[in-house]
This record gives structure tokens, C-alpha cells and sequence, in this order.
């Protein structure tokens, strides 16, 4: 059993970061327009906790990528290895 969806890709025509927040996350203003095209995310039980990633920039994913801080930040907090 798996639950599959897409995730639709956005182009930022104009992007301003307006400073700092409290909670340090940035004030962003922005106007950006829906693209044809989207990754594919696909969530399967499974007996062991992994992550897969395929495609064309699989390659240079790291520490950074926000799959992987998701990934990472949802081990930890539901303590799954």
C-alpha cells in the first residue's frame, strides 16, 4: 500500500527578501506563476525507515536538500532508524 502524489513546480518572476523574522525565517515578497511540471512523491509502509530518491538530480543531493532535512527531522521526532 502507497499513497502517490505530485508536487507542482513554481517560477519566481520576482523575489524580495525583506529582512529577518523572530522566528528566523526570512519576509519574502513575491509574485511567481504555476509551470507544468512537478516532482512525483511516493509513500510506501515499509519495514525499514530509508529514503529513495531517483531521477536526473538525485546525484547532489545532501545535507541541505529539503527532502533530506524532512526526512531527517521526521526520524528524529518519531524516532524511527
Amino acid at each position: 500500500m502507497f499513497l502517490k502524489t505530485q508536487c507542482p513546480a513554481k517560477l519566481n518572476l520576482f523575489l524580495r527578501i525583506n529582512g529577518l523574522r523572530e522566528d528566523n525565517f526570512h519576509e519574502l515578497q513575491s509574485i511567481f506563476i504555476k509551470i507544468n511540471l512537478y516532482d512525483e512523491l511516493k509513500v510506501e509502509k515499509n519495514q525499514q525507515f530509508e529514503l529513495e530518491v531517483s531521477g536526473e538530480f538525485s546525484k547532489n543531493l545532501n545535507s541541505d536538500n529539503i527532502i533530506t532535512k524532512i526526512f531527517n527531522y521526521f526520524s528524529t521526532i518519531t524516532h524511527f532508524r
